[in-house]
C-alpha cells in the first residue's frame, strides 16, 4: 500500500525572460507546435477555444487531441483554460 505524505511539494523555475515574452509564447498556437504539440489550435482571448493535438507523440506514438476553452486572459500574468 502507498504511504501519503502530508509535505507539501513547490516547485519554483527561474525563466530568463519578461513576462510579457513568457505569456507571448504560452498563448501562440506556433510556439506549442514548435516544441511540444501537432497541429495546436488557439484563440487567445477570454471564451477563445483550444485543442491541444499531439501525433507519434512519446515512446508509445500516440494520437490524441485535447479540446477546452479559455477561462481567464489577463496579459501578461494569467492564462487559466
Amino acid at each position: 500500500m502507498t504511504k501519503i505524505s502530508k509535505h507539501k511539494l513547490v516547485q519554483r523555475t527561474f525563466i530568463k525572460a519578461t513576462p510579457e515574452k513568457v505569456f507571448d509564447t504560452i498563448t501562440s498556437a506556433d510556439e506549442w507546435n514548435s516544441f511540444f504539440l501537432t497541429g495546436c489550435e488557439l484563440e487567445p482571448k477570454v471564451g477563445g477555444k483550444f485543442i491541444f493535438k499531439w501525433k507519434d507523440w512519446g515512446p508509445d506514438f500516440y494520437t490524441t487531441e485535447c479540446p477546452g476553452e479559455i477561462i481567464e486572459f489577463e496579459r501578461p500574468s494569467k492564462f487559466v483554460f
